[in-house]
């Protein structure tokens, strides 16, 4: 297209700052690693219902100290993880109620 009006590209320049930028983001992205014991033995990863739900009954497969915060393992789940640099879900998790939120 810049050829066709007569413009030129600096494609070098261009793929420089293009790496910069990928670079920022990187560095911008928040990651907390959660690991879990070594003697828990989870069968199967979290199902993720998010797409169709914005409820749903799960069971507590197991909890993990993160400093002054704690990370829930749960069966299923309609909370969409913190990743790529896009922002995780926020809710409410209810003991002896039929659903979660």
């Amino acid at each position: 297209m810049a050829r066709e009006r007569g413009l030129t590209v600096d494609v070098n320049g261009f793929n420089n700052l293009m790496e910069k930028q990928k670079a920022r983001a990187r560095a911008a992205q928040k990651k907390t690693v959660i690991s879990l014991e070594k003697d828990v033995n989870l069968v199967a990863a979290t199902t993720f219902h998010g797409y169709e739900e914005t409820k749903t009954s799960s069971r507590v497969m197991t909890t993990v100290p993160q400093d002054s915060r704690w990370a829930i393992v749960l069966l299923d789940s309609p909370f969409y993880p913190e990743m790529g640099g896009q922002v995780g879900d926020t809710g409410i998790l209810s003991a002896g109620a039929k659903n979660c939120m």
